[in-house]
């Protein structure tokens, strides 16, 4: 009789040798779905992790929002005040120009020359004094005293103009100086009794 060939054997070494084969590859689909599995846990942790934060900071700029809201008639009531503050300086500096000048000339023509009228124009920070004396010899000493070079270098120019005698025989005469140039050049003026 002829040689018995056992195809269940082959089969089975056939089938084991597969069911080796699906094994790998379920242990390798197993290990790449834990792996898929960790890394959407850790996508969707940082997900809900940046989600809080995101929503913190917008609760924190809210409230930041309300208290800015809350400090803004704080912050426009200084605002104000600074303004104010800023024109009562500068009413205060023109002013003070305009004081230190007229002290200035009072001092240096003496009691025998009246300032009779002073007239100031803010903007362009001219000043302009008429004077009056009894006496022209008076007068004539006010223009040298205005030809005196520490006048011109406080004040710059100063014009004189209009001498006159009145009906009582007063002399009188008008000055005009510009205070922006006593700003410019003066380093520190000096203190006169202001009146």
């Amino acid at each position: 009789m002829g040689r018995s060939i056992n195809f269940v054997q082959n089969r089975r070494k056939k089938f084991t040798k597969s069911q080796a084969n699906d094994f790998k590859v379920l242990k390798i689909v197993a290990v790449l779905f834990g792996a898929l599995i960790v890394i959407l846990g850790i996508v969707f942790a940082v997900y809900f992790y940046l989600s809080s934060q995101v929503k913190n900071i917008k609760n924190e700029q809210k409230a930041l929002e309300r208290e800015i809201l809350s400090q803004e008639s704080t912050e426009q009531d200084v605002v104000v005040s600074t303004a104010k503050l800023k024109i009562l300086l500068e009413l205060f500096d023109l002013r003070y120009d305009k004081q230190a000048a007229i002290a200035y000339f009072s001092e240096i023509f003496g009691d025998k020359v009246l300032i009779k009228d002073i007239n100031y124009d803010a903007g362009n920070k001219i000043l302009s004094l008429r004077l009056q004396s009894e006496s022209v010899f008076v007068l004539e000493e006010v223009f040298e005293k205005l030809a005196n070079p520490e006048v011109e270098e406080r004040f710059g120019l100063v014009n004189k103009s209009e001498l006159n005698r009145n009906s009582e025989g007063a002399y009188g005469m008008a000055i005009t100086l510009n205070l922006e140039k006593e700003e410019k050049t003066a380093s520190a003026p000096k203190e006169v009794p202001v009146k």
